[in-house]
């Protein structure tokens, strides 16, 4: 399988890409796999060469050109040079080997962390766009529980997805106008302040609250093998504490 990623950075962006846990305390799921590591990096004129994951964009060889810069001091003109990002679009990508135990279930990626804008590839074929500024972000999970449904042989019956963690939630909701989860994200840290004087010293309680209005499942009917949902219903997993390695299950009976 081949991942990859555009990023449309603002100049001096900071890109980290984890598949682990960011906190100590929370234990490793089963079936995790990291892919910190090297990746093969393209700037947007073509220049290849290898990064290293999680580190800054800037630490990939030939990312960055020097040029001269006029600077003003005590009324006197300065020029200096100084090196700047040589591209304002960088693409990772990199090959791994999905084990066999993972056929048939729900495969989820997890970045660290995107200040400005990224594009997610799978096998060439593109996943979804997220926009940066350390956010809660949702995902849109329904084509992976529709693969459940179909590997499933059920033609009629009833589908569960269920979500056993505390601080992400599912939902059914426009999936048409991203506008629309934006709204969700937007009121969701309205209603739910971070400067509370909470009492989890853990420091997420608004992850918990956030999971809880969501709710923890959804059930979804089937017929003639296919999802029942509304003309713009789609499926969403809502994470409200990352980057953490997450699952959903999923069955169908």
């Amino acid at each position: 399988m081949r991942l990859g990623y555009f990023l449309n950075l603002l100049s001096g962006g900071l890109i980290l890409v984890s598949f682990q846990p960011t906190y100590p305390q929370v234990p490793p799921l089963r079936e995790q796999e990291s892919l910190n590591g090297t990746w093969d990096f393209t700037t947007e004129n073509g220049n290849k060469t290898t990064i290293r994951v999680p580190e800054y964009w800037d630490a990939a060889p030939g990312f960055t050109k020097k040029v001269n810069r006029e600077f003003e001091r005590d009324g006197q003109t300065i020029i200096r040079e100084v090196e700047v990002p040589s591209t304002s679009i960088g693409v990772y990508e990199r090959e791994i080997k999905i084990p066999k135990t993972w056929i048939g279930k729900v495969i989820k990626m997890e970045f660290e962390g995107v200040n400005h804008i990224a594009e997610v590839f799978v096998n060439d074929r593109y996943l979804e766009t997220h926009i940066g500024g350390w956010i809660p972000f949702q995902v849109d999970i329904t084509n992976l529980v529709q693969k459940e449904v179909d590997q499933s042989g059920k033609d009629d019956g009833i589908c569960y997805i269920y979500n056993p963690h505390t601080t992400a939630g599912l939902t059914i909701n426009e999936g048409a106008d991203p506008a629309v989860q934006e709204d969700i994200v937007a009121v969701l840290k309205k209603v739910i302040p971070h400067d509370h004087p909470y009492k989890h010293m853990e420091g997420n309680s608004p992850a918990h609250i956030m999971a809880s209005l969501m709710g923890s499942s959804v059930t979804v009917f089937v017929e003639k093998g296919r999802l029942v949902l509304g003309t713009w219903q789609k499926i969403f997993f809502c994470e409200f504490d990352g980057p953490r390695s997450r699952k959903v299950i999923c069955k169908v009976v």
